[in-house]
């Protein structure tokens, strides 16, 4: 397997149940792969972010890489899923794909709101 992504970043809450089992086989396979992860402070020097979680996670994820446009793989462990591609019977076998090259890109915009109050009274 060619690995065109070397430096990974994983995020995603690790005190979830249903975060921590792939999280942990990802993290492991990853490393088996020869792929460097990299801590969530470093995630400048990124090549790829794997999102596990569900669309909230992957809006987190999104937050982190919006200076630098690292690609995002979510990997969906949420109720719905309507941002995260990869579910859990194709982890293995989609971030294979990934690694060696195999993938589209999907572009998406990142929209950011504030709510200005005129007085600082509670409504």
């Amino acid at each position: 397997m060619t690995i065109s992504f070397r430096n990974i970043v994983i995020v995603g809450r690790q005190e979830a149940s249903r975060v921590a089992e792939p999280r942990g086989s990802l993290t492991q396979h990853l490393k088996d792969a020869g792929a460097n992860l990299l801590p969530k402070d470093d995630i400048g020097n990124a090549d790829l972010v794997m999102s596990i979680g569900g669309d909230g996670t992957m809006l987190y994820a999104s937050r982190l890489t919006r200076e630098t446009g690292t690609p995002i793989l979510g990997i969906n462990r949420g109720r719905l899923g309507f941002l995260a591609d990869v579910t859990p019977d194709e982890l293995i076998s989609s971030v294979d794909n990934v690694l060696a090259g195999n993938f589209t890109t999907d572009s998406r915009l990142l929209l950011e709101a504030r709510l200005h109050r005129s007085s600082t009274e509670d409504v």
